[in-house]
């Protein structure tokens, strides 16, 4: 570990030019924030209130000096859950903020450059015990820690990135199987509508109907997930041409494609250029006339002669207007699918994560031949994520593998030191699971609860042995008017998976102590103690049965169609946890899983791509 002893040799000053220039990237967000607020009233007063304003304004009226706890304590209030934190005017401020004071910090330390060299020295004779293993829970928390000072003050980032590459791995993988995403977003095509034109002077009315496929397959791409969308079709038409007094009625069938690409990645998912294509084979089955005798006959006879030799030049026009109809109403379908599917990506899981200032350092969207991958690095805080390589999880529909690092890491930024009353909490969980859980709903005979969670590790998981056990640090309680000293809850469940869907069952009661006790020490539970171990017992009972079961369900909306998706996989071990989802056919019986069968898209998809042969000379749009 030299090169990491010898970084002490860049040391890098944080200079009061250094603090300038991150005070000028504060001051015009703060400003823009200001003019927001001001804009909302009584509302944008309440804000500022909550946000600590007068102390912010404070700190940025001085020239030197500044008070970094104070700045952090401000920056602490951008990232407290609340709907509205998650808009640009709160975000730019809350990104600046936390630069300065952290430069500020730096900057003022008069010790820097001797801390800096211990940090190295601890940092290198942890990494020396670890050797070429993985490290222990205590060396991962001091690597974490050395990692997340060095990264704060601004001093050896090329070894704070190394080490984090070499022992900080994804901790939350996602594995959604192609053939399964190829079946729900694909859809058989079957539309009838009517049929105006006006090609070469002729009128043109009738009905159609289009049949063929909406088809999505996946597209190798290792930098975002990458969807391809092939649409093949043929519209069946009767029409009636009109042209003075001359009709004409016809039979045509319009081969119709259209291609184009979807990409999702960390900000939300896109679409590539639409390319489409048409080629129209007619055919005049009758030509009449709305005159009648002799001129009704002539007319006919012209018709007859004429029509024939505009055809080829009729059926070019027709397949220009039915190429731009189609990349019209192709154009409008994928645009009605991106904004669902961005509504729910900012609602479900962007703006959430930006509200509580959990957002991950890494989440990359991949596309293999087989699969749609998501993978999640949060190693907020200097925290290291997974330490250890995932296990498999393959045999499903969908494969969720997370480390119980993910939990940790992201209760230490959205929890740690906060306090959540009953609204709070379950805002909280609304915002992680997308609905209030029955166990956490309020109700109206309970009295007033709060938890103000510990500093550090306010929540930890363990998972091994196919047992999920945790533990929740609070440093204080409140429970009406009375307030209870900090006590930890812990609890164990084992967990199992079979045709019924998931099973958690708890083994035994939750464990709820002081922080620091030890049974038989010595010291004994006090009459406050008591009586606030007895209300968490309840409460925690309440959120958290004895036995959890989650049997499957059934998607809502178009997605119905896929059947009822169940846990079909569950284990925990070395720290990981493996879900695995599967689906019931409708009508299959409980107990009796069946996996349904579902085409993959063929070579030919990949190359519909981009319109080829004939459908290229009449040009993609």
């Amino acid at each position: 570990m030299k090169k990491v002893r010898d970084a002490k040799a860049d040391f890098h000053p944080i200079t009061t030019e250094d603090v300038t220039t991150a005070k000028a990237r504060l001051t015009p967000a703060v400003a823009r924030l200001n003019a927001y607020l001001a804009s909302m009233g009584e509302d944008g007063t309440a804000w500022k209130d909550y946000l600590r304003w007068a102390s912010l304004e404070t700190e940025l009226s001085k020239q030197a000096g500044y008070d970094p706890a104070a700045l952090l304590r401000v920056h602490r209030r951008f990232s407290g859950g609340f709907v509205g934190l998650e808009e640009p005017e709160f975000v730019a401020v809350a990104d600046a903020l936390e630069e300065f004071a952290l430069t500020v910090d730096a900057a003022q330390n008069p010790n820097l450059q001797t801390e800096t060299g211990e940090r190295l020295v601890k940092l290198a004779a942890t990494l020396e015990e670890v050797g070429g293993g993985s490290p222990s829970a205590a060396q991962s928390t001091a690597i974490g820690e050395q990692i997340a000072w060095l990264r704060s003050h601004g001093q050896a980032d090329q070894v704070a990135q190394d080490v984090t590459q070499n022992y900080s791995q994804p901790n939350l993988l996602l594995d959604v199987d192609g053939a399964f995403i190829h079946e729900a977003l694909g859809n058989p095509i079957d539309e009838t509508a009517p049929v105006v034109d006006c090609i070469l002077g002729t009128a043109i009315n009738g009905t159609g109907r289009t049949i063929g496929e909406f088809n999505v397959g996946l597209v190798e791409n290792p930098e975002q997930a990458q969807l391809g969308v092939v649409i093949d079709s043929v519209n069946h038409s009767k029409t009636i041409g009109r042209n003075k007094s001359a009709v004409l009625y016809n039979t045509g069938a319009t081969n119709l494609h259209a291609a184009t690409n979807l990409f999702v990645n960390e900000t939300g998912f896109t679409a590539g250029e639409i390319a489409t294509g048409a080629k129209v084979n007619s055919r005049i089955d009758c030509i009449t006339s709305t005159r009648r005798g002799l001129l009704g006959r002539i007319v006919v006879r012209v018709a007859s002669k004429k029509a024939p030799k505009q055809k080829p030049l009729a059926d070019v026009i027709a397949g220009q207007h039915a190429r731009q109809k189609l990349y019209s109403s192709v154009r409008d379908r994928i645009s009605d699918l991106l904004t669902k599917a961005n509504d729910g990506f900012e609602s479900g899981l962007r703006k959430p994560l930006l509200r509580f200032d959990g957002y991950p350092r890494l989440m990359r969207f991949s596309t293999t031949s087989e699969a749609l991958r998501l993978r999640i690095l949060q190693d907020a805080d200097g925290r290291l994520a997974a330490t250890s390589a995932p296990p498999s999880a393959a045999g499903t529909l969908v494969g969720l593998r997370v480390h119980q690092s993910l939990i940790g890491n992201s209760a230490q930024g959205m929890v740690a030191g906060r306090t959540f009353d009953q609204p709070r909490i379950q805002l909280l969980a609304e915002s992680i699971l997308g609905k209030v859980p029955e166990g956490l709903k309020t109700n109206p005979d309970e009295e007033p609860f709060s938890i103000t969670f510990a500093d550090v590790d306010p929540l930890t998981f363990d998972f091994d042995g196919d047992v999920i056990t945790f533990t929740v640090r609070g440093k204080g309680f409140t429970n009406g008017d009375k307030k209870y000293q900090g006590m930890n809850i812990a609890g164990r469940y084992k967990v199992a998976a079979d045709g019924n869907g998931l099973k958690a069952t708890r083994e035994g009661d939750f464990q709820i102590t002081p922080p620091g006790f030890v049974s038989g020490a010595g010291r004994r539970l006090t009459v406050g103690d008591t009586v606030i171990k007895s209300v968490l017992q309840k409460k925690f009972a309440k959120a958290l049965p004895a036995e959890i079961v989650r049997p499957g369900s059934r998607l809502e909306g178009d997605m119905s169609k896929l059947g009822v998706f169940y846990v079909a996989q569950v284990k925990a071990e070395d720290g990981w946890l493996v879900v695995g989802l599967d689906r019931k056919d409708q009508g299959t019986p409980v107990g009796e899983p069946t996996n349904k069968s579902v085409g993959v898209p063929t070579a030919k998809s990949a190359a519909n791509l981009q319109p080829a042969g004939a459908l290229a000379e009449a040009g993609g749009q």
